[in-house]
């Protein structure tokens, strides 16, 4: 007669997979917001080891002051820069929005309609329109929801970049 051993350590073994898989899975959503940065990190400790050990070398082998140099340098070569690009572009966009938002509020939706009623555009539209399989698209239509995007987008980016 068998033994009733086997079915039992076989369920044993299958149910702790499956509960391993289950933590791995979790493990890996609670993790996943880190592994942005974790990469980053890893990408500036492989770039910036060689100048560690040089660090470490006119430092006498103090560790200590070397990291605190690295770190510094890193900071200023890199951080630094990444910081005033984003805010110069997150300015740079909201200036963009604004003049166009002002063109618009200015008699420019009427020059959108004079543009939408010429021949070469209206054509132009058709085509489009054909070519992507839908009616013909109202320019005003498209440049307010062009308009509502970007202002969705800054709104939702901006404090990000900052």
């Amino acid at each position: 007669m068998t033994s009733p051993e086997p079915k039992s350590s076989l369920f044993a073994s299958l149910f702790f997979i499956g509960c391993f898989l289950v933590v791995l899975y979790f493990l890996f959503v609670i993790l996943s917001p880190f592994f942005t940065t974790v990469l980053w990190a890893s990408v500036l400790t492989v770039v910036f080891f060689p100048l560690f050990r040089e660090l470490l070398g006119l430092t006498r082998g103090r560790r200590a002051l070397a990291s605190l140099v690295s770190c510094l340098l890193v900071l200023l070569m890199i951080v630094l820069p990444v910081f005033y690009l984003a805010v110069a572009v997150t300015r740079q966009s909201i200036d963009l929005y604004q003049n166009v938002q002002q063109s618009l509020g200015a008699g420019g939706i009427e020059r959108l309609e004079e543009l939408e009623g010429r021949p070469t555009v209206r054509w132009l539209l058709g085509q489009a329109g054909r070519w992507l399989g839908v009616e013909i698209p109202r320019v005003r239509d498209a440049a307010e929801a062009s308009l509502k995007t970007v202002s969705r987008f800054l709104v939702a980016r901006s404090p990000s970049l900052l």
